[in-house]
């Protein structure tokens, strides 16, 4: 009987210890933050991020042209804006800018009040009527010109202008092939200081969106010359892949 209970204690203190180095054995090895382990085909894969920029000159130009003439009567107020929106739109029909881009808006008029007086109400010196008029320009070279001739036809103010890519699309899809190089780039770093050989990509994770970058402009010029430069665009990708690991 001492032999039969000594055999089954050896047995019940070296169960345990198997079932550690069963597990020890299953558990993916993870001394580096970018190993990562799957579960489902117990397989191992590094997990890396990647990051691609590629860099755009916009090409589209938006603005607001204002036109506000203030006076004592709303109606000879409307006739003036009307003839300055008319000559306005002479200029941008030269320009070359298509009728689908230019949306000129009806007149908006409001009271002007005067509060010099202490009087617990204000009373009304004229009246504002004003009309603006939104402008994309597909080629932004002529601005200047334009916006010379605009307020030469007696344009009050130039708001809004911003400068953008028309297809940011274009240039955010070569951003993301250059993340996918990026992080295939540092997989094989990681893969060779690990002794192991990169294996085929199983996961990519997108952590960007395709941008609608734009440039605010000086709403006015002090000088005629072609000064207005859009400069340029960066456009970035930001990816997560996860490649298999033999």
């Amino acid at each position: 009987m001492s032999s039969y209970f000594t055999k089954n204690i050896s047995a019940m203190v070296l169960l345990p210890v198997a079932t550690v180095l069963i597990l020890t054995g299953c558990m993916p090895n993870t001394s580096s933050p970018h190993a990562s382990f799957d579960a489902s085909n117990t397989e191992q894969s590094i997990r890396v991020s990647g990051t691609g920029t590629t860099y755009a000159i916009p090409d589209v130009l938006s603005f607001t042209l204002v036109i506000t003439r203030e006076g004592d009567t709303v109606a000879p107020l409307k006739t003036a804006v009307d003839e300055v929106t008319a000559k306005v739109l002479e200029t941008l029909s030269q320009a070359n800018i298509e009728t689908n881009d230019v949306r000129s808006f009806a007149v908006q008029a409001q009271p002007l009040y005067d509060y010099s007086d202490d009087r617990s109400k204000p009373r009304i010196r004229g009246y504002s009527v004003t009309r603006t008029i939104e402008v994309t320009m597909r080629d932004p070279s002529a601005y200047d010109q334009v916006l010379d001739q605009s307020l030469a036809a007696g344009v009050s103010a130039i708001q809004s202008a911003n400068y953008r890519v028309s297809d940011p699309s274009k240039h955010y899809a070569e951003a993301l092939r250059l993340a996918i190089d990026d992080a295939r780039s540092k997989a094989e770093i990681l893969a060779a200081s690990g002794d192991v050989t990169l294996g085929k990509i199983i996961r990519i994770s997108e952590h960007s969106s395709a941008p609608q970058p734009a440039f605010r402009m000086e709403s006015m010029r002090m000088a005629s010359a072609d000064v207005s430069m859009p400069g340029q665009s960066d456009i970035q990708a930001q990816i997560e892949v996860v490649f298999l690991i033999k």
